[in-house]
């Protein structure tokens, strides 16, 4: 009996979030859904890579939370970039979303799920220049807590830089094989049926 409830426990905690339905709450609070429409966002930014954030607290800097924008207006976030060449890592990553860009600012909703949290945020970016972004507040989309990033606190994000890579994958995360991750259900059954085409 040990054996079986041991057996059992592993396979819930190492269950992927293509495994695990996400609560009608957090889908509900998605609202910028995915259009998978090609964005002119590399007109503004540098996509051939990532942004992460340069990350003060009590004056010491550490680099995190890594964002990566694709052309369809889909993203992946805080991801470890030694595994960015493994489409498995990149297909069960628990952190995607999409964004849209307007004048100087990218919006970002992005949904978090794995076996312990499912969440739902919005994140505004301004755009300094194409290799670097200031965060202007992180808002959690399912209590309404909002943070909005100051420098003159002693933890706060001073900037997100680019960072370069020779090879970018595609954006062939498990989001996209939901339906409610999309804004128009014809296109989704599109990409569905024609072996799920991802941009980079």
């Amino acid at each position: 009996m040990k054996n079986a409830l041991y057996f059992i426990l592993i396979i819930i905690t190492s269950c992927s979030p293509v495994l695990l339905n996400v609560p009608p709450d957090v889908t509900y609070n998605f609202t910028q859904k995915f259009e998978n429409t090609i964005l002119n966002i590399d007109s503004v930014i540098r996509i051939d890579g990532y942004f992460i954030s340069k990350h003060y607290y009590n004056g010491i800097q550490t680099d995190c939370c890594p964002i990566m924008f694709f052309k369809d207006g889909s993203l992946i976030y805080n991801f470890n970039d030694y595994y960015l060449t493994d489409k498995k890592y990149i297909r069960n990553l628990p952190t995607c979303g999409t964004y849209t860009i307007k004048d100087n600012k990218i919006t970002v909703q992005y949904i978090h799920h794995d076996f312990y949290n499912s969440s739902c945020f919005e994140v505004q970016y301004v755009i300094r220049n194409s290799e670097t972004l200031w965060l202007e507040y992180s808002k959690n989309l399912n209590t309404n807590d909002i943070v909005y990033n100051n420098s003159s606190k002693l933890d706060f994000i001073k900037s997100y830089k680019f960072v370069y890579l020779k090879e970018k994958p595609d954006s062939s995360f498990w989001m996209k094989e939901k339906w409610w991750f999309w804004a128009d259900g014809d296109k989704y059954m599109e990409y569905i049926q024609n072996g799920n085409t991802n941009e980079k």
